[in-house]
């Protein structure tokens, strides 16, 4: 199954320092976000335009109804060369997240005769993402977020106290309900330390238009983390509408993180196809 969500071309920093790691976003303050954009065409992207979008953490989302502009709306980047010969980074754009449990980022790029799908819709015309991120190489989508595997059992115990996420509906029929079905894949190394999950729900029905929040808590207590393949440290949630695989969310172990960080829980509402340029 294609992730599409988990482009980790797309970082979050907490200050406007261009650093390249992502760190975890804090409620309610302005954060940094940042993205990489290469040139597959065979000429340079010239007009190099970035527009920076996030929302509540969740699966099924719609375009744009889901989204909101962060702080920074869009910023301008330098010419990409051809070939796949160089890349830019754009950033910072400010945002200010109103979410605890890790909100999605969207970017999109354009660039002379190179641009979005979603340049050409009109009033009113919506996509669900499954159908437009996978397809728009122009289009980048980060539900990607870090979880503490360096603090001991009980920083990783208190990272899922519980996880939350929103589950929506976003097929287009309007008389029946659509059947959603959860997946949770654990990590060998989570395997191994003998930590399970479990989901406030992994299958039932949605109306249209309908969306659910969905808790990820401790089923099982294991022992300390060891991470032994730097390649398989993904807790991966898929879900699935009607047997379609519509989002998700992918927690990452991180070695380096002892704890989450410390959150301001008071929302803070923010105001209101050519191949060429691919967010990687």
């Amino acid at each position: 199954m294609q992730r599409f969500w988990k482009n980790e071309d797309i970082w979050n920093r907490l200050n406007s320092d261009g650093g390249a790691d992502h760190e975890t976003p804090i409620v309610g303050v302005v954060n940094y976000a940042y993205v990489r954009v290469k040139n597959r065409g065979t000429q340079e992207a010239t007009n190099v335009v970035v527009k920076g979008y996030h929302c509540n953490p969740g699966a099924g989302l719609t375009w744009p109804n889901d989204w909101q502009p962060m702080q920074t709306a869009q910023l301008n980047g330098a010419n990409v060369p051809a070939n796949n010969a160089g890349e830019i980074i754009v950033g910072p754009f400010e945002w200010i997240p109103s979410q605890p449990d890790h909100e999605c980022m969207l970017m999109i790029v354009s660039a002379t005769g190179d641009a979005s799908n979603v340049d050409n819709f009109g009033v009113g015309e919506s996509i669900p993402e499954w159908r437009l991120v996978p397809h728009d190489n122009n289009i980048g989508q980060r539900n990607v977020a870090p979880v503490p595997a360096g603090g001991g059992v009980q920083g990783f115990k208190d990272a899922f106290s519980p996880m939350k996420f929103w589950v929506h509906n976003s097929f287009r029929q309007r008389k029946d309900k659509v059947e959603i079905e959860i997946i949770l894949r654990r990590p060998k190394s989570l395997v191994t330390a003998e930590w399970t999950f479990k989901l406030s729900e992994s299958k039932f029905s949605l109306a249209h238009g309908q969306k659910s929040k969905i808790e990820i808590s401790i089923d099982h207590v294991g022992n300390d983390i060891v991470i032994n393949d730097p390649a398989d440290v993904t807790i991966e949630v898929e879900v699935l509408t009607n047997g379609i695989l519509v989002g998700g969310v992918s927690y990452y172990l991180d070695p380096n993180m002892a704890k989450l960080p410390e959150q301001n829980l008071v929302p803070i509402k923010p105001p209101i196809k050519c191949p060429c340029c691919v967010i990687l």
